[in-house]
């Protein structure tokens, strides 16, 4: 049948498409492509045809960032594309008959090159945004409107166009949108640029002529042949773009190394690229590698490889050195192997935040239990030099050996032994209380600590600082438990039916032949959730619930399968709409950083909606999540977390703030044993140097930090005020051998001067030993505690950015208490991306190659 024909008031559009005539002659008139074709669609099929759907699937540009929605099937979008073609026709013939009238040479069906800035801003009116940087910035266009008056109704109005920003800027869709809408004006605009263009050749041909500079078509033969327009030569030939046949690369070795090193360790290029039987990459880059030194082979770019990553590893050791860190671990299988991998998490001074760091990743070859998990770690603790002091916890998911390796993980019968064997009375006869002793007497206790501390530290420490206080404490990350509480509310015995209901209709939908048809009409087919997979319940049923006219459709037609009565389809959008609080949760906690502030308000405030919620799936979620609670938030180094936050200090109860000041002194403890353990190891260096070397001349240089004006007052104004985390360097230069003036230097004025210098540093550092006194320093933590309180909530974007108003004393214990991991989304990411490494070209892999790349990949900057 043809098209466009009209009977009983319909039109026909072709392939058995009628719609109403009146409805048709409305479409005419619709101006813009866009909507012409939006409003066809809906004329044909309804208005539901573009419900959470494009025509094309392509993105808005009136929005930004704007998401593509699906487009229509390809049997309904072939529809519109006949329909349009013939409006695109008719509006061509338009224009084409328009600019004819006004102008007897055709123009091309572009837009005219000729126009300028300055013609655009007479046809329409610019908002401009603000400049960023003041009145040295650049203004950006933030809209445009058009000027030109249009007759509608005998009557001249304004245009009504105005665009977005997106559009602004970009001169083609305004001047098109005058070509197509305002036809005589742009007609016109050509007539006065094709006048200026003749009247400049005129006044070009008159001025050649009064300087005689008009050639002859002969004298332009001889004379000016090399001036004349060349004529354009297409590109046939590859090697045409290049000036030579030889090019020279500025490069060293530095930037040819890293490219080896991101191509295998970012961009998965298999090993096998580097064979030397890989001809194309060698004539690419092997005469480079040998210019430059660089082996491009495959045992050479292994070797590279390995070497960077271990090189890493010894630089990430100094970093951690005498840093209080957490660990976060889990362990998955990737290619029919399984992974254990370890992350460090640990406050970095300068950024302001938490960093996380990949320490190591094992393959366990099927070797899971809690005994074997606890060996690793230990193994790699040991491998990057960091005591069981330094960590204050360790994030694991839920799993049975995993959480006993954590609980297990100071039992030691050698660390419990020492620990039961300490001399105490010794420790108190040589650390004195001010105003007991004499000088002298110091004088000789810091020397006898010296001494014994080159044979047994916990001679000399004291007792409230040598208490058992390197035990790790377990904490369970906060998504995996949010999941486990989910999961078992949607385990009650109702929930548990109407879903096995829900899931038979989506079984049905997952058959190849309804697939089909879903594909073509939504573009998207029905999904089913898995146990192991985060928010997949809530995604099966956002999903169903985009089929429901389908399946209703389907059942009215005989499918028992796919049938729910309405009040199941109502249960199944009020089963949405209370799954997508938690969905949301779990995807906010996600984040990079999330300190455990920010997930206790997370959990509380989802506790508090599935509360106002009262349903029972929502009771049900909402009891397991109280009974988690209880072990998840046990931590008190997260309890710390929490309470230096003043955005969310509040929501700790009377039970947990004891608990969260406990943790706080915990972490100031372990700051201030590792500053007193600092002072000792340069004591103890110092008395080594004076045994071996009597009779010399010794200079001490010491940092900056460990200047001996504040080593006398560290305790006295801040545990802080030192640098805890970098140990003073010790330099000993060796005597001079010359002769003359300084061999005779050894008078015993000088060595009485040296005693003296000697005896004010033993002084001091007794001193500093002697401040660190249990009273003095908890009633310090006890009133910084008093301060942070007295200060209130504070809107701050982060908890670090809150703790520079906190006392100076406290401020680093504070980051390191914020600086918790509460999930272990980063080890996640890390299998994520084991799973892109190990690809089906690199399954054979090597596990120092594996620990080597992923070490890279997840530690690159």
């Amino acid at each position: 049948m043809d098209k466009y024909i009209l009977e009983n008031g319909k039109v026909h559009l072709g392939s058995g498409i009628w719609v109403d005539e009146e409805k048709w002659h409305q479409l005419q008139v619709t101006q813009g492509d866009s909507k012409y074709t939006k409003n066809l669609a809906v004329m044909i099929w309804g208005t539901d045809v573009l419900k959470n759907r494009s025509v094309t699937g392509v993105a808005t540009k009136k929005k930004k960032d704007a998401v593509p929605k699906p487009p229509l099937s390809p049997h309904k979008l072939s529809i519109v594309r006949d329909c349009s073609k013939k409006h695109l026709d008719a509006v061509a013939a338009q224009e084409d008959l328009a600019m004819a009238s006004t102008k007897k040479s055709n123009l091309p069906p572009m837009i005219d090159s000729r126009f300028t800035e300055k013609d655009l801003n007479d046809v329409f009116t610019f908002e401009f945004e603000k400049p960023k940087f003041g009145l040295l910035g650049k203004a950006k266009k933030k809209s445009a409107t058009c000027k030109v008056e249009k007759e509608v109704n005998g009557e001249f109005k304004p245009c009504s166009f105005k665009t977005s920003e997106a559009s602004a800027v970009k001169s083609f869709n305004l001047w098109r949108h005058v070509k197509r809408n305002h036809p005589e004006n742009y007609a016109a605009l050509v007539t006065k640029k094709d006048q200026e263009d003749e009247a400049k050749q005129k006044a070009d041909a008159t001025k050649r002529h009064s300087s005689g500079s008009l050639k002859t078509p002969g004298e332009n033969i001889f004379c000016g042949a090399s001036s004349k327009k060349k004529p354009k030569i297409e590109q046939t030939k590859l090697d045409s773009y290049s000036k030579s046949s030889k090019v020279t690369v500025t490069m060293n070795a530095n930037t040819f190394r890293e490219g080896l090193m991101e191509m295998v360790c970012l961009s998965s290029t298999p090993l096998t690229t580097f064979r030397l039987k890989n001809k194309g990459f060698q004539k690419i880059a092997g005469e480079m590698g040998r210019q430059l030194g660089i082996s491009t082979g495959h045992d050479a770019v292994h070797h590279l490889v390995v070497s960077t990553a271990e090189s890493g590893r010894e630089e990430l050791k100094k970093a951690l050195e005498q840093k209080l860190c957490y660990l976060k671990m889990d362990a998955a299988t990737r290619g029919n192997r399984n992974f254990l991998a370890i992350n460090a998490q640990y406050y970095e001074e300068g950024k302001d935040k938490a960093v996380v760091k990949t320490l190591d990743i094992i393959d366990t070859e099927g070797r899971h239990n809690s005994l074997y998990v606890k060996s690793q770690v230990k193994a790699i603790l040991e491998k990057f030099g960091i005591s069981e002091m330094q960590v204050l916890s360790i994030c694991v998911d839920n799993a049975a050996n995993m959480t006993y390796a954590v609980k297990n993980f100071s039992e030691d019968d050698e660390t419990i032994s020492t620990s039961e064997n300490r001399d105490v009375d010794r420790t108190e006869a040589i650390l004195p209380d001010e105003g007991t002793k004499g000088i002298d007497e110091i004088e000789l206790n810091i020397m006898d600590a010296a001494a014994q501390w080159v044979n047994d530290p916990s001679l000399i420490l004291p007792t409230w600082l040598y208490e058992e206080d390197s035990k790790v404490q377990l904490m369970k990350s906060g998504i995996h438990t949010l999941q486990l509480a989910i999961w078992d509310g949607l385990n009650k015995e109702h929930a548990k039916k109407f879903l096995a209901k829900v899931r038979q209709v989506v079984v049905k939908l997952q058959t190849p032949s309804i697939r089909s048809v879903l594909l073509d009409l939504h573009g998207v087919t029905q999904s089913l959730d898995t146990v192991s997979c985060w928010g997949s319940t809530f995604a099966m049923i956002d999903r169903l619930l985009v089929f429901q006219s389908y399946c209703e459709q389907m059942a009215a037609a005989g499918t028992r399968e796919l049938k729910l009565t309405k009040a199941e389809w109502d249960e199944v959008k009020n089963l949405r709409d209370l799954l997508a609080k938690p969905n949301q949760t779990t995807m906010n906690l996600q984040a990079v950083n999330v300190t455990p502030g920010v997930l206790m308000k997370e959990w509380r405030k989802l506790s508090k909606f599935l509360q106002g919620n009262g349903g029972q799936i929502a009771e049900g979620i909402l009891s397991s999540m109280q009974k988690h609670e209880e072990k998840l938030f046990n931590n008190i180094h997260f309890l710390a977390g929490v309470y230096v936050d003043p955005r969310y200090r509040i929501l700790l109860t009377s039970r947990e703030i004891p608990k969260a000041k406990e943790g706080l002194l915990d972490i100031a403890r372990r700051l201030e044993k590792q500053n007193l353990l600092l002072h000792l190891n340069l004591a103890k260096e110092v008395e080594e140097n004076k045994t071996q070397q009597k009779e010399s001349t010794i200079e001490f240089a010491v940092s900056e930090s460990s200047h001996p004006s504040e080593i006398a007052g560290c305790s006295q104004t801040s545990i802080s005020t030192l640098n805890l985390f970098e140990r003073p360097t010790l330099r000993r230069l060796q005597p001079s051998r010359g002769n003359g003036d300084n061999s005779s230097i050894n008078s015993s004025e000088d060595d009485d001067f040296e005693k003296e210098l000697d005896k004010q540093e033993r002084h001091q550092r007794v001193s500093a030993i002697h401040n660190c006194n249990e009273a003095l320093f908890e009633r310090n933590f006890w009133e910084d505690c008093a301060a942070m309180e007295s200060i209130g909530r504070l809107k701050v974007k982060s908890v670090f950015e809150a703790i520079h108003s906190y006392p100076h004393r406290i401020q680093a214990a504070c980051r390191i208490a914020s600086s918790m991991p509460t999930t272990q989304a980063s080890v996640e990411r890390l299998f994520s991306t084991l799973k892109f490494i190990l690809n089906d070209l690199r399954q054979p892999m090597k596990d120092d190659l594996i620990a080597a790349i992923i070490f890279y990949r997840m530690n690159y900057e």
